[in-house]
């Protein structure tokens, strides 16, 4: 049953939404087509939909997402228009036309970034990778071209609605002020600042705080995180992961340093000697950096990739017995770090064989219940017997992949278990 409807100007957009939902545990279905069949809306969670309008009459543009806001609308379900980036087309008049196929009351939140692409909004301006609109490539669009600079400029051209706006240091301000700002303030549509993940984050928080029924406007990153909000698929959409990288390999650096231009990882580096003096001292250390700096995060790391190598020969025997004691003193401290249930890991990643062999060790396990390869030489599966028995385990070589198979292998870890539940049934 459909849980998120996303109204796209144009299929691309459509597509791009479809697969940020599926990459957090979303069946979805992206279509060009007006008409969405009953059988598909059952199979599917998160519809999205081109009313291919981008470049329409305006007031045509609005009827179009109007009949399809209308034609596939159902209580509970959480709607999404989606706009270009750089605010191209009839966004105002699309907007006015979800908003009329709803209840009065609801809201129309628009949060016109991608960070992802370089796109932010921050004083009511958009940037495009740090140039104004209306100096970007969009301005000289020969189909829709965008000539101002302020999002909220933009949409007050194209509606007769009263357009609202939260500042930056609003939202910086947390979900309670944002929630309070869209309370109080009677504009129907209202556009929110954002410069980061974290912005969009406090903003779809403050929207569930607030209790008002709310239309997404955005071009993607703020319904999906909205939706995982929304909607806890398998009861494991709070739950996160707890990476350990103990490899020392450029690949593991690389890794980790794409995860973070993603913007979902609170990554504690690990130092390798004060690691080796004080293993104690060095596992509290962790945890009070994630349990203060990780509340928002998806994935949790712990990682001695960025330490300065140990002074000693690798190949002797006084390295051997280094490397040993390095991953079982990293062993230790991610079983500590699992053990806390402040930190809601509901998986492990586990990246160098030292360091796999000795947290399996270390954890007691009698083996892996493997569910599935995610990307070559990386098994995924469920910890059998131990002290973690039943967790989630994701396995790989420290020197194995491209810059973005972790962050990859992690996307398609929830579509997993959702195929393995589906077989099961």
């Amino acid at each position: 049953m459909v849980k998120v409807l996303v109204i796209a100007d144009d299929f691309t957009g459509a597509n791009d939404t479809g697969s940020l939902l599926r990459e957090k545990g979303f069946r979805t279905f992206s279509t060009h087509r007006n008409e969405i069949s009953r059988e598909t809306r059952e199979n599917y969670e998160a519809v999205c939909l081109c009313t291919n309008s981008r470049s329409a009459n305006p007031s045509e543009a609005g009827k179009r997402v109007r009949q399809a806001a209308e034609r596939y609308l159902e209580e509970g379900m959480l709607i999404s228009k989606r706009i270009d980036s750089t605010l191209r087309g009839n966004v105002g008049k699309e907007i006015e036309g979800a908003l009329e196929a709803v209840p009065e009351g609801w809201k129309a939140v628009v949060v016109p970034v991608s960070p992802r692409a370089g796109r932010i909004c921050v004083g009511g301006y958009i940037l495009v990778h740090g140039v104004p609109l209306s100096k970007s490539d969009a301005a000289r669009d020969p189909r829709t071209p965008v000539r101002e600079e302020k999002a909220v400029d933009i949409i007050r051209k194209q509606t007769e609605r009263a357009v609202g706006y939260i500042p930056l240091e609003c939202v910086h301000q947390k979900a309670e002020a944002v929630a309070k700002r869209l309370r109080e303030t009677e504009c129907s549509i209202v556009v929110a600042d954002a410069a980061d993940m974290d912005d969009i984050r406090e903003i779809a928080r403050g929207c569930m705080e607030s209790g008002l029924p709310v239309i997404c406007v955005d071009p993607g990153d703020f319904t999906v995180e909205t939706a995982r909000l929304r909607y806890k698929l398998d009861g494991e959409t709070d739950k996160r992961n707890l990476l350990v990288v103990g490899s020392l390999s450029k690949q593991a650096r690389e890794q980790l340093d794409y995860m973070k231009e993603r913007k979902d990882i609170c990554l504690y580096r690990i130092d390798l000697e004060n690691l080796l003096l004080d293993s104690a001292g060095e596992t509290e250390r962790a945890r009070t950096f994630l349990e203060r700096e990780g509340g928002r995060d998806t994935h949790l790391g712990i990682t001695t990739a960025y330490s300065k190598r140990i002074a000693v020969e690798s190949d002797s025997e006084e390295g051997r017995a280094t490397a040993e004691r390095i991953a079982d003193a990293l062993a230790k401290m991610a079983l500590d770090l699992l053990s806390l249930e402040a930190l809601r890991i509901g998986l492990v990643y586990v990246s160098g064989g030292d360091v796999a062999m000795a947290f399996a060790e270390r954890a007691g396990m009698e083996g892996i219940e493997p569910l599935g390869e995610m990307s070559p030489l990386a098994v995924y599966g469920t910890i059998i017997g131990g002290t973690a028995s039943g967790m989630r385990i994701l396995t790989k070589g420290g020197m194995i992949g491209e810059r973005d198979t972790v962050y990859k292998m992690l996307s398609g870890v929830k579509m997993m278990n959702r195929i393995n539940e589906e077989e099961r049934e």
